[in-house]
C-alpha cells in the first residue's frame, strides 16, 4: 500500500485564499486519468487470450490461437508472433531464449521471440510426444503418450536419463499443461493439478478450476472458483485472495500485478 504525505503550507493569506486554493487542486485532480492516480493500467485486448505467460524480467505474453502479443509492464506492445501451429507450447523463461515445442510436427527448441526452431524432436526421446516443457537450461520434460510416461532429457548427455510412468488412473485424463518449477514438475487437467517429485513420486493432488497455473518465489498460485490459492511449495502452507469472477488469468511478479479479461489487460502495482 502506498502511503503519500499532505503537503505542508507555511502561510495563506485569509480564509478565502485557503479554500480557493484548495479548490482548485481538487478540481485539477478530476482532470488525471485513473492511471495518474492510481498507477492502474488499462489495456483494450483486440483477441480474447487463451493462455497467458510471463518471463523472468516482467513482460506478458498472451496467445489467441497461433498469434503471440508480448506487453512491457506499462502495458505496451512490444512484439508480436504468428506461429506454425495453435498446439505451439513455449516458455518465455527469461525473455531472450525461450523454450519451445510444436506437438503438431514434432519440432522444439531454445530461440528469440519470434524465432521459430526447426529441429525435430528425436524419436528416441518419445515416441508420441504430447507435451514438453524445460527443466533448467540443460533439460526437458516429455510426456509421452506411447506408454503414459514422463521423460527427462538430458541434453548435455543428449539422452534420457530419468522416466517415471504415470499412474493408471491419469491414462484417461488428458494433460494440458506442464511445467518444473523448483525441481518439482507440474501437471494440469482441466480441474487437476498433480505435483511430482524430481524422481516421478506423486506428492499432492490439488482441485482447481482450469489448466492454468504459475509462480511467484516459492510459491505456487492457481484458480479455484473466484479465489486465487498460493501454496508454499516448501512449508506447504496455503493462503488465499479473492477474484473478480471476470477475470481469466491473474499474473503476479513483485512490482505488478496483471488481470487479464476477455477484451481487457489491467496492470496494477503489486499488493
Amino acid at each position: 500500500m502506498q502511503h503519500t504525505t499532505e503537503p505542508r503550507f507555511n502561510y495563506f493569506r485569509s480564509t478565502s485564499k485557503l479554500l480557493q486554493y484548495f479548490t482548485i487542486i481538487w478540481s485539477a485532480g478530476l482532470c488525471f486519468p485513473a492511471t495518474a492516480q492510481t498507477g492502474i493500467i488499462e489495456v483494450q485486448l483486440a483477441d480474447s487470450p487463451d493462455k497467458v505467460y510471463i518471463d523472468r524480467p516482467g513482460d506478458l505474453y498472451m496467445k489467441s490461437g497461433a498469434r503471440v502479443v508480448r506487453f512491457d509492464i506499462s502495458g505496451k506492445i512490444s512484439g508480436t508472433w504468428q506461429l506454425p501451429h495453435a498446439s505451439v507450447q513455449f516458455e518465455p523463461r527469461d525473455g531472450s531464449r525461450m523454450f519451445y515445442f510444436n506437438a503438431a510436427d514434432k519440432t522444439w527448441g531454445f530461440a528469440g521471440f519470434g524465432k521459430t526452431p526447426t529441429s525435430p524432436l528425436p524419436e528416441e526421446y518419445a515416441v508420441e510426444p504430447l507435451l514438453a516443457c524445460s527443466s533448467g537450461d540443460l533439460g526437458i520434460w516429455i510426456l509421452d503418450g506411447t506408454d503414459h510416461s514422463f521423460k527427462h532429457v538430458n541434453l548435455r548427455k543428449g539422452q534420457v536419463d530419468m522416466e517415471f510412468y504415470l499412474p493408471e488412473n491419469l491414462h484417461n485424463k488428458p494433460l494440458l499443461n506442464i511445467r518444473e518449477y523448483q525441481s518439482f514438475l507440474f501437471a494440469a487437467t482441466e480441474n487437476q493439478l498433480y505435483i511430482f517429485s524430481p524422481f516421478g513420486k506423486l506428492l499432492k493432488t490439488l482441485q482447481t478450476s482450469g489448466s492454468d497455473f504459475d509462480f511467484l518465489g516459492e510459491e505456487l498460485y492457481y484458480r479455484k472458483q473466484n479465489r486465487l490459492v498460493f501454496l508454499d511449495l516448501f512449508d506447504g502452507s496455503e493462503r488465499y485472495e479473492e477474484i473478480d469472477p471476470e477475470i481469466r488469468f491473474v499474473r503476479l511478479t513483485d512490482e505488478r500485478r496483471f488481470e487479464i479479461y476477455s477484451n481487457r489487460l489491467v496492470i496494477r502495482p503489486a499488493q
